[in-house]
């Protein structure tokens, strides 16, 4: 429940010149101003504070009402399956209220460019993954190399023993490609930030 606004965040990106809205970060791209992010991230916030303290309030009422419930022969299974039920319904409905409810009225905008393909998608979800969460994914895929390299054939076979090494490897690979990207965009963007530095700096020179 308790989550961190970065993905919601990562929608709005600057792109060239402007700010720009895509809807998980792969949608039609609509532009919005600054102060209009600022408000929406603002409002996001607020709601999922909001949604927090509705969703614990709820399933506490719905603790009270099941605890009745139980008291009623062989009703238990069913209010036990009623309970969970609806405080995962309350969830997916206070988040959506929170997440996707905020940015409604951007996705009805006249959108000013196209979706970002599998590539595309691929490479902003690298982009906006923070560094430390990609070092941890590092630092977790070796332990499990060295346990998918030293499996016993005993206990493992030829089938499950491939099967780890391959999912270790593929996410070992995922990571590491991940890391290539993101220090590339980086790189671009600090010298994207050069450019424009010098290029305010060329703009404010003055010839006498």
């Amino acid at each position: 429940m308790f989550r961190s606004s970065e993905p919601f965040e990562s929608q709005f990106r600057w792109e060239v010149d402007r700010w720009v809205f895509r809807f998980r970060q792969s949608g039609t791209p609509v532009e919005v101003s600054a102060a209009e992010r600022e408000r929406l991230i603002d409002r996001h916030i607020q709601r999922s504070k909001i949604m927090a303290r509705a969703w614990f309030a709820g399933i506490f009422a719905a603790g009270i009402i099941a605890s009745f419930g139980l008291q009623i022969d062989g009703a238990k299974p069913y209010v036990a399956g009623g309970y969970f039920g609806s405080a995962l319904m309350l969830m997916f409905m206070l988040r959506y209220w929170a997440d996707q409810g905020v940015t409604l009225h951007l996705r009805e905008r006249r959108p000013i460019g196209e979706k970002l393909g599998m590539l595309g998608v691929w490479m902003v979800r690298a982009e906006v993954t923070p560094w430390p969460k990609l070092l941890l994914g590092s630092v977790a895929v070796m332990p499990a190399a060295f346990i998918a390299a030293t499996l016993s054939k005993v206990e493992f076979g030829p089938f499950e023993r491939w099967l780890t090494i391959g999912m270790v490897t593929l996410a070992a690979g995922t990571v590491a490609l991940m890391i290539v990207v993101k220090l590339m965009l980086d790189w671009r963007e600090r010298r994207r930030v050069a450019w424009r530095g010098a290029l305010e700096d060329a703009r404010e020179l003055r010839v006498d």
